[in-house]
């Protein structure tokens, strides 16, 4: 059996420069004694059918991908951000075994204006608050911000669950969401009180999920950590689901043991969010 090397992409970029000596570049081609598996986190562009140019840290590939065995459903379109693993066979093309979406904002410049994309998290003061309209107005830093809401928005205050009527003016929060417009967000999670970053029963959104390994990352209000999902129950409306049933973007509730920096060692993940019986 050959025995198989899984590379990063600063490995990768140093083999490329000649400098491991195991491997070889000749006219193009990739030759070395063992097989050499490629890990890569990039930007997807010119996606066609069966390929697409993968750009990651001034490097570029081409990606060769069987949509229906490799990606599966996935929508991959340009600009979206996705993790290869595959087989490099020339120095600058791409075997893909597996393409995985990790976000697919295609805002690729700083600030995350763009209406849409993938949940923001904003913070401001509360200027005025409408509970008959569902929205408040925010001075954020970029100025005045329109934060609307709706049944399936989850409020938070200092660690517990709240309503929209505990929100006050000059209250500081905390909003994820989705923006609609350059001073109009559709929330998800209201928040005052309290720090970013994952606590017992937290909720916070899928980034990005990796099946092979166990684990994901969520977004909870701001603050990335890595979940493992060795160990964990998933459920959905209190039924048990798969790993394969979890998707990015999605909203958890994620409890169990912190291990490390930014860890999370999962007991159970539960769907929160419009369908999940919460």
């Amino acid at each position: 059996m050959q025995r198989r090397t899984i590379l990063s992409l600063s490995a990768v970029a140093t083999l490329l420069t000649g400098t491991v000596a195991t491997a070889q570049i000749g006219q193009g081609r990739l030759r070395t004694e063992d097989g050499v598996t490629v890990q890569v986190v990039g930007r997807v562009r010119s996606a066609d059918q069966n390929s697409f140019t993968l750009v990651a840290n001034g490097m570029t590939f081409e990606v060769r991908a069987n949509r229906r065995e490799v990606i599966g459903n996935q929508d991959l379109r340009n600009g979206f951000r996705v993790r290869v693993y595959g087989d490099l066979t020339q120095a600058n093309r791409i075997d893909a075994d597996q393409v995985m979406v990790v976000s697919r904002d295609r805002d690729d410049g700083p600030g995350g204006n763009r209406p849409g994309g993938r949940a923001r998290t904003l913070s401001g003061t509360v200027r005025s608050v409408s509970q008959t309209e569902n929205f408040m107005t925010l001075n954020a830093a970029a100025g005045n911000l329109r934060v609307e809401w709706d049944r399936d928005t989850e409020f938070t205050r200092n660690g517990q669950r709240s309503t929209p009527r505990d929100f006050r003016v000059g209250d500081t929060v905390r909003v994820v969401g989705t923006r609609t417009g350059l001073s109009a967000v559709k929330a998800r999670r209201v928040i005052v009180g309290g720090q970013a970053g994952w606590v017992n029963g937290g909720v916070g959104e899928i980034l990005s999920l990796d099946k092979r390994a166990n684990e994901m990352e969520v977004d909870f209000d701001g603050d990335v950590w890595t979940v493992k999902l060795v160990n964990a129950r998933i459920t959905q409306g209190g039924r048990r689901v798969e790993i394969d049933d979890l998707r990015l973007d999605q909203d958890v509730r994620v409890s169990g043991t912190a291990r490390g920096n930014k860890t999370v060692e999962a007991t159970e993940v539960a769907f929160v969010g419009r369908g999940s019986g919460r």
